[in-house]
């Protein structure tokens, strides 16, 4: 059996067939590369969201209980208590009244200060100088 395509043609049943599985296989490839690729973008932003995720995490290397030490610390807590309650004790603690301490960390300061960087906080100069006294 033949069939009639526009222009006056006749093609066989068979050939016809051919090219029309052709047609349609062309088709579907272009449909499946077409999945692909949407499913190649989907997935590359979920792995691009889950690194980011890890990179996140990854920043936070120290334990809860330690991140909490500068404001429960037994140092800070101690020396923060004594000068606000006991100054005659702090005195015994520092060998200095606090008004002596407060003086000299004015003068220190500047000089045994520093900044926090991206891994990690630095020790307030207040701190630095209680322990080294």
């Amino acid at each position: 059996m033949a069939s009639r395509l526009p222009g006056k043609f006749v093609l066989p049943l068979g050939l016809e067939i051919c090219l029309l599985v052709s047609y349609f296989r062309t088709v579907w490839e272009n449909a499946i590369d077409e999945v692909i690729d949407a499913a190649v973008l989907v997935l590359s932003d979920e792995l691009r969201e889950i690194l980011r995720e890890k990179r996140r995490k990854r920043g936070r290397k120290c334990r809860n209980w330690i991140a909490r030490r500068e404001s429960l610390g037994p140092s800070n807590c101690l020396f923060h208590e004594l000068s606000s309650e006991d100054p005659q004790e702090y005195r015994k603690h520092m060998r200095m009244s606090v008004e002596k301490f407060d003086e000299l960390l004015q003068l220190v300061e500047s000089y045994i200060s520093k900044t926090d960087t991206v891994m990690n906080a630095a020790i307030p100069a207040r701190l630095k100088l209680e322990v080294t006294l």
